[in-house]
């Protein structure tokens, strides 16, 4: 990756407060990804947790939760933004590609959107509620390719979300340590 041979930069001196504000929010937010999506993939690989169980998809909506809020439909906030201001440019422009990249007669980042909306954020348990999401993956998911195709980019999206807070703990050691040393509510102002 081209980004890690960047040599290290005061976090302090190109950086608004506000600019620096999003940077420490997403940072927290990613330490807490990875550190989700290490254990899952690790209890994965020890057999802990088999495929397709119960506790398998309820890790899966775990992430997609998680990574929902990493990348908002609109893409003008979340990591995306934050990563191209830091300059990690290259890990950017791979997930985008892979949010967008074309399943069936969708893209991966609108069957995951229509699966967030439905089952995670505003889940209603019934048929008729859940009928979006049967759709659209039975239209989307017809063939091994689109299958593929969404395996794929969903890997890539959590590969390289993850691979994102490793680059700002080799960029940005000061900004991770004190992003890591803090609760995102006292960032934002939200003290209870």
């Amino acid at each position: 990756m081209a980004e890690s041979n960047t040599p290290k930069r005061d976090p302090n001196q190109r950086f608004t407060p506000a600019e620096l504000k999003s940077i420490t929010l997403a940072i927290s937010h990613l330490e807490e990804y990875v550190a989700g999506y290490i254990h899952i993939e690790f209890m994965r690989r020890e057999g802990v947790v088999q495929p397709d169980t119960a506790l398998d998809r309820f890790l899966e909506t775990a992430t997609t939760a998680i990574l929902d809020g990493l990348y908002p439909a609109d893409r003008k906030s979340g990591l995306l933004p934050v990563l191209r201001l830091v300059g990690c440019t290259t890990l950017a422009n791979e997930i985008e590609a892979a949010l967008d990249r074309r399943v069936g007669y969708s893209t991966f980042a609108k069957i995951q959107n229509t699966l967030r909306d439905k089952a995670i954020a505003h889940p209603r348990f019934n048929t008729k509620a859940m009928q979006p999401i049967a759709d659209d993956f039975l239209q989307n998911l017809q063939n091994q390719e689109d299958i593929d195709a969404f395996c794929e980019a969903g890997y890539t999206v959590k590969q390289d979300t993850a691979a994102a807070f490793y680059w700002f703990r080799e960029q940005y050691s000061e900004l991770v340590e004190h992003a890591t040393s803090i609760d995102p509510d006292e960032v934002l102002g939200r003290r209870t």
